[in-house]
């Protein structure tokens, strides 16, 4: 778990972090944190690992509090070809494979310097 909070740190995106939950021991895994971002927007990261079962959710949301992407493993779209894993974007939900923070991070950090937030 402490890759993810130490990946944010360094990303240029990043202006902030905050770890409001964390516990690494052998059996259970989980981080809950907030990173604001370099143009006012937040990505909340909510990873939890219990004996084998992974559960992710990368958060990333615009000042207006609207869901700009949300990459997740929720069950809850069964006809999807990468079941579990999707992603929300624009009021609709994509195939999506695994994501690790760095991949999340990479989107965020292209899409902030087309948007003109980072050099």
């Amino acid at each position: 778990m402490f890759h993810i909070v130490n990946a944010l740190r360094r990303s240029p995106a990043v202006k902030q972090v905050q770890v409001i939950d964390l516990i690494d021991e052998a059996t259970v895994k989980h981080l809950k944190c907030r990173a604001d971002l370099a143009d006012g927007s937040i990505l909340y990261i909510n990873e939890s690992s219990i004996i084998g079962n992974n559960k992710y959710s990368y958060h990333w949301q615009d000042t207006q509090n609207q869901v700009i992407i949300r990459w997740d493993n929720a069950p809850h779209h069964p006809n999807l070809a990468s079941f579990p894993h999707h992603r929300h974007e624009g009021g609709v939900v994509h195939e999506n494979p695994r994501v690790a923070i760095n991949e999340v991070l990479a989107e965020i950090e292209s899409r902030l310097r087309v948007k003109g937030a980072l050099p």
